[in-house]
């Protein structure tokens, strides 16, 4: 079996095609593992998993700023538990507490990305 190993420009184009290819996901792949903000419930449940309080008393701890009474509180916290949505006095909290630079998501799956959130 003799003669050149790449015998045609045939071949030369696929792997020129198979070469881009593979850069414009590695572009794509960088692009989205720059790092973002965490989401409020993102946050939430960081501060829940690193602190010493869970995501019940984070709500509990937010409504003694606001004065919110015990059974809204509850109420709030089932509606989360349900439909995943953060009340006012949750999020006013979760901004001050999530101030910090440390707050930012890098994708753990990519090349260079991060680590989980409450894995850091």
């Amino acid at each position: 079996m003799e003669g050149p190993i790449i015998p045609d420009a045939t071949a030369w184009g696929i792997l020129f095609w198979g070469i881009a290819y593979l850069a414009v996901l590695h572009l794509l792949a960088r692009r989205e593992a720059r790092p973002r903000r965490l989401t409020e419930a993102e946050l939430l449940v960081k501060l829940a998993r690193m602190g010493p309080h869970s995501e019940y008393e984070i709500f509990q701890l937010a409504a003694e700023d606001w004065i919110v009474s015990r059974q809204q509180v509850d109420d709030d916290f089932k509606t989360y538990l349900q439909e995943d949505r953060i009340p006012y006095y949750v999020n006013g909290y979760l901004r001050k507490r999530g101030s910090g630079e440390d707050n930012r998501y890098r994708s753990p799956f990519l090349l260079g990305g991060g680590s989980l959130p409450w894995l850091k």
